[in-house]
């Protein structure tokens, strides 16, 4: 009897961790997918940021040099905002996966713990 009780609690131990990873992960992919669409955001606004730059130095520079110096002056800014977007969204993905795997070695540490 005493080896059933404890199976028993064993096996509701492991459901409540196996539960509590799962909240956890779902926890994170919602963190994550509010991350990353604050950053899809950012970079809707920039682009079109960036158009309306380009359409002001269209209307603006009738040099041909001086049009081109700006707009690689342009590209070279929002490049680089778009570059920093991306890490951004890959350290966001990092962070992520390292959640998860933090979260499931819990379960399987509670999982596999002697009774």
């Amino acid at each position: 009897m005493a080896n059933s009780t404890q199976f028993a609690n064993k096996a509701q131990e492991a459901t409540r961790s196996i539960f509590q990873a799962v909240q956890g992960a779902v926890s994170t992919q919602l963190n994550v997918a509010q991350r990353l669409d604050e950053i899809q955001q950012r970079g809707v606004r920039r682009a079109i940021e960036a158009s309306n730059e380009e359409l002001q130095l269209i209307g603006n520079l009738r040099d041909p040099r001086a049009f081109a110096n700006a707009q690689a002056n342009l590209v070279k800014r929002h490049g680089q905002r778009y570059v920093e977007d991306v890490q951004q969204a890959i350290d966001i993905a990092a962070e992520a996966w390292q959640d998860y795997g933090d979260q499931l070695e819990g379960t399987v540490n509670i999982v596999k713990a002697p009774s």
